[in-house]
This record gives structure tokens, C-alpha cells and sequence, in this order.
């Protein structure tokens, strides 16, 4: 893996190096979700070993880390909308961080795409450190887009560092050649349920017209 962004040029503000790798672990997940059918979003969580989750990514750059979970959408194949990559990649954080607790206060969230609401207040709830997203989500977003969640106080824990754009380029290309590739489906479905009904049409005017006689 490499630790330069492929289009997007520099790394975005309060990155480094050793976020680039995680995310891209992220977009391994996103692709494993659309091969699945599913909408292409991947997350992982990763621990600081030695270093408290702050802004200072110098020392970030310069620690140990654990991979505590990776994730990528399941809400089709569980039938179950609460199964964003986010929620399934901090519920296994968790579980794995035997030796702390389920509060993930050291550990960084990393998300191809922007968290949405339920998302994000999981994420509040898990004590999550610091969040790195890829592209925005327009429709949906608590971050930036659809809702500033976080320029509200939280009751008992405010996420106060996060990284926006950091491999944008591929988490947004994932999206849309996904939702491109279902249109082009629906389409050939419609096609294919037209084509049918005429032939069904058909078949019944011709029937008719032979017991008719």
C-alpha cells in the first residue's frame, strides 16, 4: 500500500501518513461490500498504542497502532438498516479491545464516507477518539453536509478531531460507479419486464384469435 493520495494530491489537513494506510484498508472493505451488492462503504477502527488521540500528528505518525476492527456494509445481507460498516466496525472495537473497555476514547474511526446520524452519535456513544472520513455524503452527512452534529455539545463526549477529503478521490468513485452499475441493472430489468409483457400480449392475442375461430 502506499501512503500518497493517487488523485487527490496532498494529504488533507491533520493527516498523515499512517492515516492514508488505514484508510485505504477502509477502501478494501468498501470494494469487498460492492462485490457483495452492497452500498460501497468500508470502516475501520485502529488504536494508538502510545500516544493519546489528539491533533499532534507528528507523534501520531511516530506510534505503534492496533487494527481493532474492519467492517464494511452488511444491510442487505442481514436485512438490517442499522448494518452501516461504521456501527459493525465499532461493535467488533469493542469486543476486541480486551484490555480497555468498550470505550474506544484511543482509537481512531476511519470511514470511506462521511458518518450519518446514527452513525455518528455511535460513535459519540463508543467514546471514539478522532474520526478520518473519504468523501462527503450530500444526502446524509453529520459532519459536514447535511447536519453539523458536532457543533453541538454532546452530554458526555464531544469528538473534536477529524480529518475530511483524505482519499476522496476513490471512496466517491466507488459510490458512483456503484449506483451507475445498479441504474444500468434497473434499467435492463425494466427493459427485460417490458419485452416480456409484450410477448405475453402477444401470446394471449394469438390464443384468442385461434379459439375464436
Amino acid at each position: 500500500m502506499t501512503t500518497k493520495e493517487p488523485k487527490d494530491g496532498p494529504l488533507p489537513a491533520g493527516a498523515n501518513a499512517a492515516d492514508s494506510v488505514f484508510m485505504q484498508l477502509a477502501l478494501v472493505e468498501a470494494r469487498k461490500a460492492a462485490k457483495r451488492g452492497e452500498v460501497p462503504i468500508g470502516a475501520v477502527v485502529v488504536r494508538s498504542l502510545d500516544h493519546e488521540i489528539g491533533e499532534d500528528t507528528n507523534k501520531l505518525e511516530k506510534c505503534s497502532f492496533q487494527v481493532l476492527s474492519r467492517a464494511s456494509n452488511q444491510v442487505e445481507e442481514r436485512r438490517d438498516a442499522s448494518a452501516h460498516a461504521e456501527i459493525l466496525a465499532m461493535r467488533k472495537a469493542a469486543t476486541n479491545n480486551a484490555d480497555a473497555s468498550w470505550r474506544l476514547l484511543d482509537t481512531t474511526l476511519y470511514t470511506t464516507v462521511e458518518p450519518c446520524v446514527m452513525c455518528l452519535s455511535a460513535a459519540q456513544a463508543f467514546r471514539v477518539g478522532r474520526i478520518v472520513y473519504g468523501a462527503p455524503d450530500l444526502r446524509l452527512g453529520a459532519i459536514d453536509t447535511y447536519a453539523n452534529l458536532l457543533d453541538q455539545p454532546h452530554p458526555f463526549h464531544n469528538i473534536d478531531h477529524v480529518v475530511r477529503g483524505l482519499h476522496e478521490y476513490d471512496s466517491a468513485r466507488l459510490l458512483r460507479d456503484f449506483f451507475r452499475q445498479q441504474r444500468v441493472a434497473k434499467k435492463k430489468k425494466q427493459k427485460s419486464i417490458r419485452a416480456r409483457n409484450r410477448t405475453v400480449a402477444f401470446l394471449k392475442k394469438l390464443l384468442f384469435h385461434q379459439t375464436a375461430r
